[in-house]
């Protein structure tokens, strides 16, 4: 028993096969069987334009420069180049009061946008230099730049505590009830 109502039959000119589960075009967005649904199998006329996609790069600084489809690439890159091409003397690429992200370890101009902070010094690091061993890590000096406002925070916090006590003696717990103190 045939379902004519079920499926979709092949875009293609010559076959035209029913199929129950066809292809979509990523090109064209038109139906094809197994034999039919690469772009190269059925001649797609979508296919150059989406594969001729390129993103141009600036010349001097050699970074990708972001355009839509349609646009003139040369207008964009020469753009790029008058607004804030960061490689021009006199131009730092980036706008006034805006201050990137440095990683913490002599020398290193970090490529990556992710950085960490050092649990024993404290300091802001990208990933290569994110160990302790990989930058030289003073922990003494460190821990207490870490921990210097949680000191004040914790001697706050026990003189609280140790007024309640004497307000509220009965509210103290003791552990002679347990066997293990």
């Amino acid at each position: 028993m045939e379902l004519p109502h079920v499926g979709e039959h092949c875009s293609n000119k010559d076959c035209n096969r029913l199929d129950f589960l066809p292809y979509k075009c990523e090109y064209c967005n038109k139906k094809f069987c197994e034999n039919h649904w690469k772009a190269n199998d059925h001649s797609c006329e979508n296919q150059h334009k989406i594969l001729d996609f390129r993103i141009p790069t600036c010349p001097i600084c050699n970074l990708p420069v972001p355009i839509n489809r349609g646009e003139d690439p040369n207008y964009k890159v020469e753009n790029h180049i008058r607004m804030g091409c960061s490689k021009i003397p006199g131009k730092s690429g980036k706008n006034p009061g805006q201050k990137g992200a440095q990683c913490g370890f002599d020398g290193c101009k970090p490529k990556g946008m992710v950085f960490t902070v050092c649990s024993s010094c404290g300091n802001k690091y990208c990933l290569k230099h994110r160990h302790e061993a990989d930058h030289n890590c003073k922990p003494n000096i460190g821990k207490k730049k870490l921990y210097a406002g949680l000191d004040k925070y914790a001697n706050a916090l026990g003189s609280k505590l140790a007024m309640d006590n004497r307000n509220h003696p009965n509210k103290t717990k003791s552990n002679k009830g347990c066997a293990i103190s």
